[in-house]
């Protein structure tokens, strides 16, 4: 996201972190909400709806263009945040609902490596999506130099060669996105196994 706002948009890196906000303020607003119904009525249920949040906000960039409102983007964002705060906590307390005191270090760990390695790997993989979808849309550009080629459309090229391309740029991001709406509806395959009630005591 914050790529498709330097590059296909022209932003600066200070105004692509300002405009990541709506995220932000969507996930600080969830979580302590989807915590407490989570003590409530455990996790399975409240995953199950962030994850249909982080969908439905994901959705809309997969049809992001060269002049895609600031409002949409930004109201897409907030349901990101929405879903992602559902989702995140909900699922980190079912991981620790039945452990024995014992076992609570070294799931710590465990769950800790997983999502270093997890994020790495997929920002990765849709790093290098990005980077072949740019490539079959620039012409001349190749797999490896595609998001290069597409940062020096969007800083240094002349209006006219950036208008010509931007649409084309715009599209790889939303082709992209599309990847990640993947991601996410896997994601729904072990959240069903989720508990839909709190454990016994």
């Amino acid at each position: 996201i914050p790529l498709y706002y330097q590059v296909v948009r022209g932003q600066s890196a200070l105004h692509a972190g300002l405009l990541l906000a709506p995220q932000g303020l969507g996930a600080m607003i969830a979580m302590p909400l989807a915590g407490r119904m989570t003590d409530r009525t455990g996790a399975g249920r409240i995953v199950l709806v962030g994850l249909g949040l982080v969908l439905v906000g994901m959705l809309s960039f997969t049809q992001v263009s060269a002049d895609s409102s600031y409002l949409l983007l930004g109201f897409s964002q907030f349901t990101l945040g929405l879903g992602m705060g559902a989702t995140m906590m909900p699922a980190m307390s079912a991981a620790y609902q039945t452990l024995t005191h014992n076992e609570v270090p070294r799931a710590t760990s465990t769950i800790n490596i997983i999502q270093r390695v997890g994020g790495a790997i997929g920002a990765t993989m849709l790093s290098v999506i990005l980077s072949h979808q740019l490539a079959s849309h620039i012409p001349g550009a190749t797999a490896s130099s595609g998001l290069a080629a597409a940062q020096r459309i969007g800083t240094s090229a002349s209006p006219a060669v950036r208008e010509t391309l931007v649409g084309q740029v715009a599209a790889s991001f939303g082709a992209t996105f599309w990847w990640s709406v993947g991601l996410v509806l896997l994601a729904l395959i072990p959240a069903l196994f989720l508990p839909r009630r709190l454990p016994p005591p």
